[in-house]
């Protein structure tokens, strides 16, 4: 029996369901998933070995058809291991295997730290949550206080000042009062900056440079964040320092 570990699981979870595809584990699971590929991608790309066009059909195909059964294959290695990131790349490593792409291999993950894949998909989860469900269900919010505002607009209402009545004011006006402050605020959360990192496990391109010390990676790096829609963070540690993280759940909760 699936017991709700909170009301958002339980009696209001039909209010939150659309959240799922971006803020559960599974989508996280599988966010890492899309991650480790598309550097896979990427990466041989930039080093002179591009990957078969088929074969990238087959990679997106990965994340395409990813479902709650190759979640749980990735939990139940996790349960061997004990490692969140590390069961995903022995996941990957396998379907490398049945798709008979074994040269693919030593690449998957190549150069990063756990952190790099995580970082990166947890700013995809949040982005998508924010564009996809929470900025179109504010809107609508928004629309509803407009009209509320403009068709209310020369209904009276006593107004209060210092816990007194007022000069008086009408309901149309005091909510439009509302509406105003939530465009604000949806101006704000649309304008936080999504960032990633990726640049190993120390914030030095390491592995990277010793590797291949041709490549500037500090510019192919920016490029392959962006080509995510997200914005590069140039300089941390091991890990991304999350302010705007911070930042954007505050814009949420002022909403």
């Amino acid at each position: 029996m699936n017991v709700p570990l909170t009301p958002l699981d339980g009696r209001y979870y039909d209010k939150i369901e659309p959240l799922v595809a971006y803020l559960s584990e599974s989508a996280l699971i599988k966010y890492r998933v899309f991650v480790e590929i598309q550097w896979l991608k990427f990466l041989r790309e930039h080093i002179g070995a591009p990957i078969d066009s088929s074969v990238i059909n087959k990679l997106d195909n990965l994340v395409i058809n990813f479902n709650e059964t190759n979640c749980n294959e990735v939990r139940d290695i996790e349960k061997s291991i004990n490692h969140d990131v590390k069961s995903v790349e022995i996941w990957l490593s396998d379907k490398l295997k049945e798709l008979k792409q074994p040269l693919l291999i030593p690449f998957v993950h190549f150069g990063r730290t756990s952190e790099d894949i995580n970082n990166v998909a947890y700013a995809l989860i949040l982005k998508g949550a924010r564009d996809m469900v929470i900025l179109p269900k504010l809107a609508e919010i928004h629309t509803v206080l407009s009209k509320m505002a403009n068709d209310c607009a020369n209904m009276p209402m006593l107004s209060h000042t210092h816990g007194q009545p007022a000069s008086p004011t009408t309901f149309g006006k005091e909510v439009a009062v509302f509406a105003h402050r939530l465009s604000t605020q949806i101006d704000y959360i649309e304008d936080t900056k999504i960032l990633a990192k990726f640049n190993g496990a120390t914030g030095t391109f390491g592995a990277d440079s010793v590797a291949y010390p041709d490549i500037n990676w500090q510019v192919a790096m920016k490029s392959f964040i962006e080509t995510l829609g997200l914005e590069y963070n140039p300089l941390t540690t091991q890990i991304e320092s999350h302010d705007w993280i911070a930042r954007l759940n505050n814009e949420f909760a002022l909403a």
